[in-house]
């Protein structure tokens, strides 16, 4: 991993692929179809065997990863077949929440944006929530939106466009944002 510069810390990550290789050979016989059907392909269920089973899965048990995990299962992997993904609500970190706040999923009582992070973390319930009922009965060319799907937009908005915006950068960066005209603080400069 450090040879081929896979890792920004390899002996850790090293440690980690070496627990998870040994999991899936141990509890799934080398096959991690084995745990989806295991469960019977339900992402709730798998998700519990993570959380569950801290020490078995390294990174993939966390609140953020877990999610992300089956998500990309589903989306890069291509296993549709995953059933109550839509029950997972996004995990919100302050990328997400920063996101969520400068389109307006969340403000204060007077309308205005969050200022802070710690603003922000004492709404990480309010923004799953808002995600989790507004993508509700959407669909995109008859696949079903769910409320992680959002993660990996939110979180490139926030992290290479909202959480640099400034007085001084904010023309640069916003010119070519596609959710501009939604950015309630670009509005503000």
């Amino acid at each position: 991993m450090k040879k081929h510069n896979l890792s920004k810390r390899s002996e850790k990550d090293a440690e980690i692929w070496v627990r998870l290789s040994t999991t899936f050979y141990e509890k799934w016989k080398g096959d991690p179809y084995n745990l989806f059907k295991n469960f019977n392909w339900d992402a709730e269920r798998i998700k519990e065997e993570l959380t569950e089973f801290k020490y078995d899965y390294p990174y993939l048990r966390g609140f953020k990863i877990a999610p992300l995990w089956l998500r990309m299962l589903r989306g890069i992997a291509g296993l549709e077949n995953l059933k109550n993904l839509e029950t997972i609500r996004i995990s919100v970190d302050v990328h997400i929440a920063r996101a969520s706040n400068f389109l307006g999923v969340i403000k204060n009582d007077d309308g205005s944006i969050l200022e802070d992070d710690d603003e922000l973390r004492k709404n990480y319930d309010k923004i799953r929530k808002a995600w989790f009922e507004s993508v509700k009965g959407l669909n995109i060319n008859g696949k079903e939106i769910i409320a992680l799907d959002m993660d990996e937009p939110l979180w490139l908005l926030s992290r290479y466009g909202c959480s640099k915006i400034d007085e001084e950068n904010s023309k640069k960066l916003c010119s070519d944002c596609v959710v501009k005209d939604l950015c309630r603080k670009v509005k503000n400069y």
